[in-house]
């Protein structure tokens, strides 16, 4: 998804909820991975399925970076 339109969001989680099919969620930002980007959803999509079945948790590029410390090399 190039842009973002609201509308074309709320129908992509609608439909892959309705499919079940599972969504990811970044568990620290909580923006969802819509075609590889990721995105904030509005809040009637969220409302619209129910949370708890839709989700599965992940963490985002930019959440990674800000939050997970780099690998310390193994000392031999």
């Amino acid at each position: 998804m190039d842009s973002v339109d609201t509308n074309q969001i709320f129908s992509y989680i609608w439909t892959a909820f309705d499919a079940g099919q599972m969504l990811t969620r970044c568990a620290w930002c909580r923006r969802v991975r819509v075609d590889g980007a990721w995105i904030v959803p509005s809040r009637a999509a969220l409302v619209a399925v129910d949370e708890r079945h839709a989700f599965s948790h992940s963490i985002c590029v930019g959440c990674a970076q800000a939050y997970v410390p780099p690998i310390a090399p193994a000392i031999c």
